[in-house]
């Protein structure tokens, strides 16, 4: 049973390092894209790396809210 515990604070303890290095490589212009998200307070207060990985995923391969072309955009910023 301690090993499972102990696996499991080292789990949660590297999602949150995991945040941190993410945040830290953004480029400027999508760091303030993310930042500027209405969804980023409060994935930034729980340390969400699983939504901030959301929120740069639309930033990224999504015009805005609208998602019509999003597999499209997606296969553009694969290829170039």
């Amino acid at each position: 049973m301690p090993t499972t515990l102990s696996n499991r604070k080292n789990y949660w303890t590297n999602l949150e390092a995991i945040y941190e290095v993410l945040l830290s490589i953004c480029n400027p212009v999508l760091k303030d894209q993310v930042c500027n998200h209405e969804d980023y307070e409060e994935i930034d207060n729980k340390q969400d790396t699983l939504g901030l990985l959301r929120v740069i995923k639309k930033v990224m391969y999504l015009n805005g809210n609208n998602d019509t072309h999003m597999g499209y955009n997606h296969v553009v910023a694969i290829t170039r």
